[in-house]
């Protein structure tokens, strides 16, 4: 039988994996969309541009102060 200190380690320590793990799939994600992105600007520069103006067009309704 394990001593309670030592069952209370494991468990952070297995916590610690599963956080480490769930951060480098999340950080894989983020580079292969980050990468796909790129890809799609590259491929359409004037799509993006568009866009990109969209976004700052509807960001500076929605901040606009009223009044």
């Amino acid at each position: 039988m394990q001593h309670p200190t030592q069952v209370a380690g494991d468990a952070v320590e297995d916590a610690k994996n599963k956080i480490a793990g769930a951060a480098e799939e999340a950080q894989t994600q983020v580079r292969a969309a980050s990468s796909e992105i790129e890809t799609n600007i590259k491929r359409n520069p004037l799509t993006a541009v568009l866009i990109a103006f969209g976004i700052g067009v509807a960001l500076g309704v929605i901040t606009r102060p009223r009044g």
